[in-house]
C-alpha cells in the first residue's frame, strides 16, 4: 500500500495549485494553521486588515473562521515543513513572497489526504474480497479518473473528509468499531456539514451570508429547491456526480453482488446527501470543480464495484477512465476561480446567473447550463501565461512566474521552482514502475491453475 500512497502523493503534489488565496475556504484555513503555530490559537487576525475576513468574532473579540478546527490542525506538519524549506531557500519571513511560498507548500497537505483516501479504498476493496489487480485498477480509477484528484490539489478540506470516511469504512469492515467512530467524529471536526453523510443531522454555524444574500436571515435549505438541486447534482455538466465520477457506473453494475450492509450504508449516505444538498442554498458548492459536496463519499460510492462479480467489458472500463481522467486533468490544470469568477460576466457561459431573489435567498444562482473549462480555454490566458495565477495551474509553474515577473520574486532561488517537479516526477515514475511490476505479478499468480 505504501507504493500506492507514494504514487498518488507524488501525482497530487506535482499537479498541486499552490494557490491558497482564491476563496476563504482555502486562505482562512491556511491562516488558522499559521496563527496556531505563531500564537497558539485558531483565530485569523491576518484577514481583518486585508478586508478578507469571513466568519464571526468570538466572545474573546478575536475573529474566527467558520470551519472545523481539525482541518487547520491536520495541515500544521506540512506548514512546519514549508517554513523549513523557506528558511533553507533564504526567503525572508514577513514578505508576500514568503507567504506565497509557504502557503503553496502547505497546500501539499491535501495531496497527502487524497493519497490516504485512495489507499484506504484499496484496503477496503481487499476487505470486500476483490482480487488485488481489481482493487488496484479501481484505486487507480478513483485517484486519476474522478473528482478526488482536483481536491488533492487545492486547500479545500474535502480530501481529508474523504480519507476519514473511507478509513472508517475499512475499520468497520474489519470489525473495529471504536476507531471507526473516532474517525467519523474527526470528519465532523474537519467540516461539520460532513455529518450529513453519517447519516444523521447537519449543523450550521458561523457563516456570514451578507455578501450574496441581501435580506437576512438566510434560508440555507428550501425543500421547493430540491428538484432543481437534484438536476444540478446529477445532470448538469459542471456538477454531475455521474460525469465527474464515471466509475460509479461500474459500482451500479455490481449492486446485486454487494453485501447488503455495505450497499445500504452507501445508498443511505448518498440519499441523505442528495436530499440535503439538493435543497441547499448553493447545491453546486460555491466556486469549485465538480460536485464538491460529494467528494467526501466518492471512495464510498465505488465500494460496490469492489465486490466480486462478472467482469466488465473493456470498452466500459476505457470509457469510464477516459471521461474521468479528462475531467480531472482539465480541473487540476485550470484554476476554478479563473474559470468561474463572478466578475460582471453573467452571460450564457457564466458560472452564475444574477437573479432577483426572494428574501433569504442569494442573488447569484448556479447556471445548470454552465460548461466547465470553455471560458478559460477560449480566453487566451490558458495554457500559456506569464501571469501568476493564470495559465496551467501548477504551483511550481506559478513559482517560476513569480520569480520571473515580480521584482521581489528574485529572493526565490533559481533551483527551487524546478527541484519540486523533478523530485515528484522521479517518485511518480519509480512508484508507478513498482506498482506495474507488482500488478503484473499478482495477475499472473491469480491466473495460475490450482491443482
Amino acid at each position: 500500500m505504501w507504493l500506492l500512497f507514494l504514487f498518488f502523493q507524488a501525482l497530487y503534489a506535482l499537479t498541486s495549485s499552490g494557490n491558497a488565496f482564491r476563496v476563504p475556504d482555502e486562505f482562512e484555513v491556511y491562516y488558522q494553521a499559521e496563527h496556531l503555530v505563531d500564537a497558539g490559537d485558531l483565530s485569523v487576525p491576518q484577514t481583518v486588515p486585508r478586508g478578507q475576513f469571513f466568519g464571526r468574532f468570538g466572545l474573546d473579540g478575536k475573529p474566527y473562521a467558520p470551519y472545523g478546527p481539525l482541518a487547520a490542525i491536520l495541515i500544521v506538519p506540512h506548514h512546519l515543513l514549508a517554513r523549513g524549506i523557506a528558511r533553507l531557500a533564504g526567503v525572508p519571513r514577513g514578505t508576500l513572497i514568503w507567504t506565497f511560498l509557504v502557503s503553496g507548500l502547505t497546500m501539499l497537505s491535501t495531496a497527502t489526504a487524497a493519497a490516504l483516501a485512495v489507499v484506504g479504498f484499496y484496503r477496503a476493496a481487499l476487505a470486500l474480497q476483490a482480487a488485488p489487480p481489481t482493487a488496484l485498477l479501481l484505486s487507480m480509477m478513483l485517484g486519476t479518473a474522478s473528482v478526488l484528484w482536483p481536491y488533492g490539489t487545492s486547500l479545500y478540506s474535502e480530501a481529508w473528509q474523504a480519507a476519514a470516511f473511507i478509513w472508517a469504512a475499512v475499520l468497520l469492515l474489519e470489525r473495529r468499531v471504536t476507531p471507526a467512530a473516532l474517525l467519523l467524529v474527526g470528519a465532523g471536526l474537519i467540516k461539520v456539514t460532513s455529518l450529513v453523510f453519517i447519516p444523521g443531522f447537519i449543523i450550521e454555524f458561523g457563516y456570514d451570508w451578507t455578501e450574496t444574500i441581501p435580506v437576512l436571515p438566510a434560508r440555507a435549505f428550501l425543500p421547493t429547491e430540491l428538484p432543481r438541486g437534484l438536476a444540478v447534482l446529477l445532470f448538469s455538466p459542471g456538477k454531475s456526480l455521474l460525469l465527474w465520477v464515471p466509475a460509479a457506473w461500474l459500482a451500479i453494475t455490481r449492486a446485486r453482488e454487494c453485501p447488503r450492509p455495505v450497499l445500504a450504508g452507501v445508498l443511505a449516505s448518498l440519499a441523505f446527501g442528495l436530499v440535503l444538498y439538493g435543497a441547499y442554498l448553493f447545491p453546486e458548492g460555491g466556486y469549485a470543480h465538480g460536485p464538491r459536496h460529494f467528494v467526501p463519499i466518492v471512495p464510498l460510492l465505488l465500494l460496490p464495484a469492489a465486490t466480486p462479480g462478472p467482469p466488465w467489458r473493456r470498452g466500459a472500463l476505457i470509457a469510464c477512465f477516459a471521461i474521468g481522467a479528462t475531467m480531472a486533468l482539465l480541473s487540476v490544470s485550470i484554476s476554478f476561480l479563473q474559470d468561474q469568477a463572478l466578475g460582471t460576466n453573467f452571460g450564457r457561459l457564466g458560472y452564475y446567473a444574477r437573479i432577483d431573489p426572494a428574501p433569504g435567498r442569494a442573488w447569484n444562482r448556479y447556471r445548470p447550463a454552465y460548461v466547465p473549462f470553455v471560458r478559460t480555454i477560449a480566453s487566451g490566458d490558458w495554457p500559456r501565461s506569464r501571469t501568476p495565477g493564470l495559465g496551467i495551474d501548477f504551483f511550481w509553474l506559478h513559482l517560476a512566474r513569480v520569480r520571473a515577473t515580480i521584482p521581489d520574486g528574485q529572493v526565490i532561488p533559481r533551483w527551487l521552482p524546478w527541484t519540486l517537479p523533478v523530485t515528484w516526477t522521479v517518485i511518480l515514475i519509480v512508484s508507478a514502475f513498482c506498482l506495474l511490476k507488482r500488478g503484473v505479478s499478482a495477475a499472473r499468480l491469480d491466473n495460475t491453475p490450482r491443482v
